[in-house]
């Protein structure tokens, strides 16, 4: 079996991490979760629903602690109260963490696992309304405003194919947080008050608001690359430290042998999902007795 990353893949000694951590002011520290036989440290939002949060209620807080077990962790979330990617990289880079759910695919600055789940953005509107729209082509776009869920200074992928489309007018952009405590971002509180006829929102945030509510169509926004190259999907994976090959190769296999149980928590969390190849699950690396790999 693998030797515990916390003494084998180097970085900060312990002292000066558990220094670091109380100095941070964006951090507290859950508990374990388990009984395993060494720490794994997942960086995670504590208020980020439907992805995790403190509680554990998040489908990232369900596939990080099967993923714990598969591997004989003892499970212990480091919460973030900023998770913007520079803020993530930076405690994973510095150690505090040894993983980070939810990352792109390939994403600079970290080495990532295989794949967890494939999804993209949708289309949301009520299933009474008298339009059906499933592609950025549609033409019962130009007569809807159309709700965005990202920054009009930065636009999100949708929001740029269809403004490419001369859709632009029609568009009403929202903060993709929510706001004052609210459980999902202001878009989809436009929906339900019919300031918007559509929302274009981030598939497992569209998914479980959908799911709570009801009455909703739910249809991903298609082509999933409007060219010359806008994709609307994402692989997403987990982020680790880029030299941290042997932990990385143990949540593959990790991945590999509970991609059935996985697959169950992005279904039961209503998360749209595309397809995705099952990983193939790699031999662990034979070690001799006491040996640590390189960290």
């Amino acid at each position: 079996m693998s030797l515990p990353w916390n003494d084998r893949r180097g970085g900060w000694p312990a002292a000066l991490r558990r220094a670091s951590v109380l100095a941070a002011a964006s951090l507290v520290l859950a508990g374990p979760a388990g009984a395993g036989s060494w720490e794994l440290r997942v960086c995670a939002d504590s208020d980020g629903l439907p992805f995790s949060n403190s509680a554990g209620e998040g489908f990232d807080n369900r596939i990080a602690a099967i993923l714990a077990e598969e591997l004989d962790a003892d499970l212990t979330w480091v919460w973030l109260s900023d998770t913007r990617g520079r803020i993530r990289q930076r405690m994973i880079q510095a150690g505090e963490c040894d993983m980070i759910m939810g990352v792109i695919d390939g994403q600079p600055g970290y080495l990532t696992s295989h794949a967890y789940y494939r999804t993209g953005y949708v289309f949301l509107y009520p299933q009474d309304a008298p339009f059906r729209v499933a592609s950025l082509d549609d033409p019962a776009l130009r007569d809807l405003t159309i709700g965005v869920s990202g920054d009009s200074t930065r636009m999100v992928p949708p929001s740029l194919a269809l403004a490419n489309r001369g859709i632009l007018t029609n568009q009403i952009h929202f903060s993709h947080k929510p706001i004052d405590g609210a459980p999902f971002p202001p878009v989809l509180e436009a929906l339900e008050k019919g300031e918007v006829d559509l929302a274009i929102v981030w598939g497992p945030v569209a998914g479980a608001y959908a799911a709570q509510k009801g009455g909703l169509t739910l249809a991903p926004v298609t082509p999933e690359i409007d060219m010359p190259f806008i994709p609307m999907v994402a692989s997403i994976a987990i982020g680790f430290r880029p030299e941290d090959e042997g932990l990385r190769d143990d949540v593959d296999r990790a991945l590999a042998q509970s991609w059935d149980r996985t697959r169950a928590v992005l279904r039961d969390a209503n998360v749209p999902l595309t397809d995705l190849p099952r990983p193939q699950a790699a031999p662990a690396e034979a070690m001799a007795p006491g040996a640590e790999r390189g960290g």
